[in-house]
């Protein structure tokens, strides 16, 4: 297995956080007293990787001090693609910085995952890319209607596989994508990629059971906090 790269989406403008992401990276907002970007790189150096990429855009220079003033022991690379750059042309504009094989995060969202695990199982899948799922069951009935207006089928509240925030992709990968989805806003262009590929039969799923955490309001942001606290507190018992 090749080390791979750690790549950490720090871009997100984070405007659903309120007044407080005005000049403040929503990867830096405190969970559990700390930036939610600590947490994500002392998991992944906790799994023995030493060396990051985090593709940055919104306030990107908060996010450089705070590397030089708190991630010293890392081996940190800020590729910064610019303010309006989508998630997709991100990832792309890092590419020269990876490896072979890369794993993505994303600086506001914990996941209970061995990643040792998924970047062995990626690259020895020869897929070139591996989403991250989970299991979740909908709150609500699904209901099927066809073009009439009539209920053709009706499921109480279906477990589904969801895409719950890290990927492993191969970087020859990024060769493969054009200006007509790099040029999409926001991850409407990652969104994009992952449908080709799933549609060409290239997209392979690493199935993960565990915590999972992410926030996009402030209420979201408390609540993450205290789940955190209470998982850090039961793994030390």
């Amino acid at each position: 297995m090749t080390a791979g790269s750690v790549l950490i989406l720090c871009g997100g403008r984070g405007r659903r956080l309120g007044p407080r992401s005005n000049d403040m990276p929503k990867v830096l907002a405190p969970v559990n007293g700390r930036p939610i970007l600590s947490h994500v790189v002392e998991q992944f150096a906790g799994q023995g990787f030493r060396t990051f990429v985090l593709a940055t855009g919104h306030l990107s220079e908060k996010v450089e001090d705070f590397v030089r003033s708190e991630l010293e022991g890392y081996a940190v690379t800020v590729s910064n693609a610019g303010v309006d750059a989508s998630m997709l042309r991100r990832i792309h504009a890092a590419g020269p910085l990876l490896d072979r094989q890369v794993i993505v995060g994303y600086g506001d969202t914990y996941i209970e995952l061995d990643y040792r695990r998924l970047l062995a199982e990626h690259e020895g899948s020869g897929f070139p890319m591996t989403l991250v799922t989970g299991r979740i069951r909908n709150p609500f009935g699904v209901v099927t209607v066809d073009g009439g207006g009539r209920v053709t089928a009706f499921v109480e509240k279906p477990v589904y596989d969801y895409y719950i925030g890290s990927f492993a992709f191969r970087r020859d990968l990024l060769e493969s994508i054009g200006e007509d989805l790099l040029e999409r806003p926001d991850g409407e262009g990652l969104v994009a990629l992952f449908q080709r590929l799933g549609s060409q039969g290239k997209l392979r799923a690493f199935p993960h059971e565990g915590l999972q955490l992410t926030f996009n309001t402030e209420e979201q942001l408390d609540a993450a906090s205290t789940l955190l606290k209470e998982y850090f507190t039961m793994r030390e018992k």
